[in-house]
């Protein structure tokens, strides 16, 4: 799904299965994206990350806590006594503990979706 997210200078298409992450910066967001040649790349959007948020499938994004929405595409592995979800590109996330149970849900539910086999 293709988006079009303002950037505070103009504009850039996205298409929203090259996010990876999304991280608030007070009243905008930082999109992690990987590039055309898989390189990771960010920019300052001028949605907050609520609205980001709304405009992204939310069948494929989670919002681990309040500043961060990340794309299940895009998990590596979660670590259960530290609450750190790790994403393919290396980078760490914390899960809010309050949502560790909607996450387990989630991803089950996209493991599913995806036919992908869980052990």
């Amino acid at each position: 799904m293709k988006i079009l997210l303002n950037t505070g200078t103009g504009a850039k298409m996205l298409d929203s299965e090259n996010i990876i992450n999304c991280k608030a910066d007070g009243k905008y967001t930082k999109v992690y994206f990987n590039n055309f040649i898989g390189e990771k790349e960010c920019f300052n959007s001028s949605f907050n990350i609520t609205e980001l948020e709304k405009l992204l499938p939310e069948d494929v994004f989670f919002k681990c806590h309040r500043s961060v929405l990340i794309n299940l595409k895009c998990f590596d592995e979660y670590i259960n006594p530290t609450n750190r979800i790790v994403l393919t590109c290396g980078t760490v996330i914390t899960l809010a503990r309050s949502r560790k149970p909607m996450f387990k849900a989630k991803l089950l539910k996209f493991i599913e979706k995806c036919n992908l086999t869980e052990i």
